[in-house]
């Protein structure tokens, strides 16, 4: 345990004058210590760290130019912290890009007032981001995480100047600076993610569990996201208001922070054959998740135990060895299946299997480019639920180069 901090004034012996500690600083009074002027911005600090809520006041070097740019980064954490909230028991994925963009913030400027960090500041930090080495296949942060995060950094400096007293002109001069350009940088960029065949997916699924199989098969079929196929419920299927779809509301999906829309999912007969059994066995759980990783450990538990070759003389499984299940086990399986789970699943399956690997969001782009040939734009951008066309040509179904052929043969 640390150190209770005293909050009343002290002497410090060497200079006469008297010093308080509010949070982790401490801080020289200009007054004598026992005098009535010590006493006096003694009670002006303190209320002022008071009504900080319990944060340090500024320094003495800050205290016309308003807080440094380490104590607004603190606050602003304090801010993404509870506004980016873990859903489903999965963590928040933004809080975590907030905090590294903040990080790069406070190793750099970490004493500097806010009013001092200019646009030059922000250049300065975007070009130690596009040096700093990452943890992905290219080494380095891309072109569009860097502009994430120099967003993230203006957005600190905007809420300061709602809450924390940062004059506006800081805010308006940040706004002056230009992002990183396309082909203009070394930053590399995102490589948009290829529809995956059904030839290779079909040879890796031998391969995996048979739950994480029928993920996969499922969301081949219905074009939803990775999450949304991980945090299926039966409390969350309809099946009454069609004959022969069932519609899928997940709980929570990727866009409801900025529409107040649902985002159904329509499921065919061929997905609904898949989790019918499911079904049945969470009959009395609806709200229990359909994939659960602790269902694939059970059967791949049974599975062991069929294919078990020491036998004893009456061609049983010793008894000893029908449960190997330990009592207190240190790493139990979750609910469902997470983002990694799902992700490391399907790439072990891959390896084994000797094919190229892929990713989840493959299938949905797969999806969009069948529904795309079968019903034109319309209706791919209405099984991916965009709400605009323009995304779903970008990403995911972009214009058949098939038809350009057809044309040339025809004309040229």
């Amino acid at each position: 345990m640390g150190r209770k901090r005293n909050e009343k004034p002290r002497l410090h012996k060497a200079s006469g004058r008297a010093f308080i500690e509010l949070g982790s600083r401490r801080i020289y009074l200009e007054a004598a210590y026992g005098t009535k002027e010590a006493e006096q911005e003694y009670s002006r600090l303190y209320g002022q760290w008071l009504a900080n809520d319990r944060k340090p006041p500024p320094s003495k070097d800050t205290e016309v130019s308003g807080v440094t740019c380490g104590e607004l980064a603190i606050r602003y954490l304090d801010w993404a912290k509870g506004y980016h909230i873990p859903k489903e028991g999965e963590p928040a994925v933004e809080y975590d890009h907030c905090r590294r963009a903040i990080g790069f913030l406070t190793k750099h400027f970490r004493d500097v007032p806010a009013v001092k960090f200019t646009a030059l500041s922000l250049d300065f930090l975007q070009e130690k981001l596009s040096e700093h080495r990452a943890k992905n296949k290219e080494g380095r942060y891309a072109r569009p995480t860097i502009r994430k995060y120099i967003n993230i950094i203006r957005d600190a400096f905007r809420r300061g100047v709602k809450y924390h007293g940062v004059p506006a002109e800081i805010h308006y001069v940040l706004l002056s600076h230009e992002h990183l350009k396309r082909g203009k940088t070394k930053a590399h960029e995102y490589r948009k993610p290829k529809s995956v065949p059904d030839a290779i997916v079909d040879k890796t699924l031998p391969f995996m569990t048979p739950v994480i199989a029928d993920m996969v098969r499922v969301q081949r079929l219905t074009g939803c996201r990775p999450k949304e196929i991980r945090i299926i419920r039966l409390c969350d299927i309809d099946r009454e208001t069609y004959d022969d779809i069932w519609i899928y509301t997940p709980s929570t999906y990727k866009t409801e922070n900025i529409s107040d829309d649902d985002s159904p999912i329509a499921i065919g007969r061929k997905a609904q054959a898949i989790l019918l059994p499911y079904l049945i066995d969470n009959a009395d759980t609806p709200e229990a998740y359909l994939f659960s990783p602790a269902v694939s450990v059970r059967l791949q538990n049974v599975d062991k135990r069929r294919k078990r070759t020491t036998l004893n003389k009456n061609g049983q499984v010793q008894p000893s060895h029908c449960n190997r299940k330990k009592k207190n086990p240190k790493k139990v399986p979750g609910d469902h299946y997470t983002k990694s789970s799902y992700y490391q699943g399907i790439a072990r399956a891959c390896k084994k299997a000797g094919v190229p690997r892929w990713f989840p969001y493959q299938l949905r782009k797969s999806m969009a480019v069948e529904a795309r040939k079968q019903g034109g734009r319309d209706a791919a951008q209405a099984v991916m639920r965009h709400k605009h066309s323009k995304t779903t040509e970008t990403f995911y179904a972009p214009v058949e180069f098939e038809k350009a052929v057809e044309i040339a043969r025809e004309i040229g």
